[in-house]
């Protein structure tokens, strides 16, 4: 019986997989247009300066290299990360994070 759940499974995936693709495609892009229109919206705390499309970059660059430094450090070690910096201040460096339920930024805590 095992065998044949398991058979059913792949081929179910297989069948299911030209729709699950662009569907998360979809999700994704979504998912970036909020946060970019919640980044344009949004009034830095510090400086009250809007965030904007910059920041967005500028906290994409820094997690890439922390995510690398952490990689370095624990080479062969599967990370299980949760991202909690997707923002920074161009002008005064804070950093936020982007809460989905609200579609807002929140500071990080330091």
């Amino acid at each position: 019986m095992n065998k044949i759940s398991t058979t059913l499974l792949a081929i179910g995936f297989v069948i299911f997989l030209p729709l699950i693709v662009p569907a998360a495609l979809v999700w994704h892009g979504v998912y970036l247009r909020r946060l970019r229109v919640a980044a344009d919206q949004f009034k830095c705390v510090g400086c009250g300066h809007p965030l904007e499309r910059k920041s967005i970059h500028l906290a994409d660059e820094e997690w890439a290299r922390r995510m690398q430094e952490f990689m370095n450090r624990y080479s062969g070690v599967k990370p299980r990360v949760v991202r909690n910096l997707h923002a920074i201040c161009s002008r005064c460096g804070r950093q936020y994070q982007f809460v989905e339920k609200i579609r807002a930024f929140v500071e990080t805590p330091a």
